[in-house]
C-alpha cells in the first residue's frame, strides 16, 4: 500500500507543513468535519449540544485537523511512520484498515480493562468486530452508515403490495413481479443498485447465510452459496427485478432511478431516504419509506455497514488523555446527543431514547439493524483490486460470457492469493 512506502523524513516535513498542532494542555485530533460536527453540535440544525466541553473544561482544549476521506487518512498514514506522531486520536474509516494498519495503532484493550468505557457491551458488536484483529480491539466505532431497504411506497401500492417484503427471499420474488412498463411508457424495475461497486453483490451473498469472506479472511467464493448467489443476480437481471445497466450504474443513476420512478426499492443507507423524498428534485417527494432489510429464513438481518472508528496510534505522544476523550465520546449519553448532531449512532439502545424517537422516524429499524450490521469485508492491503476482480467476474456472468460455476472458480483462484494468511 502506498501510505506505507513514505519515507519518514518526507513524512516529517509534510506533516509539518500542512497545519498547527495543538500545545501544552491540548490535544490533537485527526478527522472530518462531520466527526467535529457530532462531537460539538457547532452546526445549525443539531441540537445536542457540544459533547466535549466537559472534558475540555478538565483536560484542555481540543485541536481539530479536518479533511476530507482520503486526504485524512493520507495524513494519518504519514503520522503512523514518524518515530513520535503528532495525532493524538483520529477517526479511521473501515475501509482503510488492514493487517499492517494495526500494526501502527495502539490495541485498545488494556484501556478499556483499567478504565473502562461506560457500558462497553452496548455497542454495536459486530462493528465492534471490524476493528478487532488477532483478539485485540484497535478502534471504537463512532459513526455508522448502514445498509436500509428503501423503497417508494406509492409505487409499492399501485403494484398491489400492501407493505415492503417480509424476507430476502420475498424481496428478490418481489423485484420480479414489480417489473412493468408505466403510462409514460417507462420500464420499471423492482431493484436499482451501483454496479460499479460489489456491495449488492456482498448482500446478496451473505443473505445466503454465508459471507463472502470470513473476518479470518476465509474466502467462500468457490461454494454452493455464491454460486447461487449469482444465479440470483442473473435471474434478476434477466426478468426484471433488477436495472438494466446495473453493470454500469452508479450512485447518481440510483438516485436518479428512485426519483423518476424507474425503480422501486434499492438496498441503501437509511439516510438515502432523505435525498429522494426532496420536493425540488424527486418525481414522488414524500413516497419514500426505509425499513430494516428483510431478514433471512433464519431470521438473522443480513446487514452490512461502513463504519468511522476511533483509534490511537501507536506513536501518540497522549494515549492516555486521547483514550480519556474516546471515553467521553463513545459514553451512552453522549451517543444519543452525537445522534442528536447528525451522528448515526454505534449502540442499538440510542434508537431507543425518547429524544432520538421524537428526531428519526425510522429509530426502531436503526436499532435492529445497528445491532445486526457488520463489515461488508474486513479490512486488507489488497481489498480494492479484490473488489475489482469480484465484480469484473460477476459482471461476465450477467452479460453472458462465463456461468456462475466458472465465475465462482474464478474468483476464489485470483482472490485467494490476495489475502492476509489467516490469524
Amino acid at each position: 500500500m502506498r501510505f506505507f512506502k513514505t519515507a519518514t523524513a518526507i513524512a516529517v516535513a509534510m506533516s509539518m507543513a500542512s497545519g498547527a498542532y495543538a500545545q501544552d494542555g491540548s490535544i490533537n485530533v485527526l478527522g472530518h468535519k462531520v466527526h467535529q460536527t457530532a462531537a460539538t453540535g457547532l452546526t445549525a440544525g443539531t441540537t445536542g449540544g457540544d459533547v466535549t466541553a466537559e472534558w475540555q473544561a478538565e483536560n484542555g482544549s481540543i485541536n481539530w485537523i479536518t479533511a476530507d476521506v482520503n486526504p485524512l487518512h493520507d495524513r494519518l498514514f504519514r503520522e503512523l511512520t514518524l518515530p513520535v506522531g503528532n495525532v493524538d486520536m483520529a477517526f479511521f474509516l473501515n475501509r482503510f484498515a488492514s493487517p499492517r494498519a494495526f500494526e501502527l495503532l495502539e490495541p485498545l484493550d488494556g484501556y478499556q480493562a483499567e478504565n473502562p468505557i461506560e457500558d462497553f457491551d452496548g455497542l454495536s458488536q459486530g462493528m465492534l468486530d471490524g476493528m478487532t484483529y488477532d483478539g485485540k480491539v484497535y478502534g471504537i466505532p463512532f459513526r455508522h452508515s448502514t445498509t436500509a431497504l428503501v423503497y417508494n411506497e406509492t409505487l409499492l401500492q399501485q403494484a398491489g403490495f400492501d407493505g415492503p417484503p417480509k424476507s430476502f427471499d420475498e424481496l428478490i420474488d418481489m423485484a420480479k413481479k414489480l417489473y412493468h412498463v408505466d403510462a409514460n411508457g417507462q420500464k420499471v424495475y423492482g431493484l436499482t443498485q451501483v454496479g460499479n461497486s460489489p456491495e449488492f453483490l456482498l448482500a446478496m451473498m451473505l443473505a445466503s447465510g454465508k459471507p463472502f469472506l470470513e473476518a479470518d479472511f476465509t474466502l467462500n467464493a468457490d461454494t454452493p452459496e455464491y454460486i447461487a448467489t449469482l444465479n440470483t443476480l442473473k435471474d434478476l437481471s434477466d426478468n426484471g427485478g433488477l436495472v438494466d445497466n446495473y453493470v454500469a450504474n452508479n450512485l447518481d443513476g440510483l438516485i436518479s432511478d428512485m426519483q423518476n420512478g424507474r425503480a422501486v426499492m434499492s438496498l441503501s443507507p437509511f439516510n438515502r431516504e432523505s435525498v429522494l423524498n426532496d420536493e425540488k428534485l424527486s418525481l414522488f417527494p414524500g413516497s419514500f419509506k426505509v425499513t430494516a432489510v428483510p431478514p433471512m429464513a433464519n431470521g438473522e438481518l443480513p446487514v452490512q455497514t461502513e463504519v468511522w472508528y476511533l483509534v490511537i496510534p501507536k506513536n501518540a505522544p497522549n494515549k492516555e488523555l486521547a483514550w480519556e476523550l474516546i471515553r467521553t465520546l463513545s459514553s451512552p449519553e453522549a451517543t444519543v446527543r452525537e445522534a442528536l448532531n447528525g451522528n448515526g449512532a454505534t449502540r442499538p439502545a440510542a434508537y431507543e431514547d425518547p429524544r432520538i424517537i421524537e428526531k428519526i422516524a425510522s429509530a426502531a429499524e436503526q436499532a435492529r439493524s445497528v445491532a445486526s450490521a457488520r463489515l461488508a469485508l474486513p479490512g486488507f492491503e489488497e481489498i480494492a483490486r479484490a473488489q475489482t476482480i469480484l465484480g469484473e467476474e460477476a459482471d461476465a456472468v450477467l452479460l453472458g460470457y462465463q456461468t456462475a460455476e466458472e465465475a465462482a472458480a474464478k474468483t476464489q483462484a485470483l482472490i485467494e492469493p490476495l489475502l492476509p494468511k489467516k490469524q
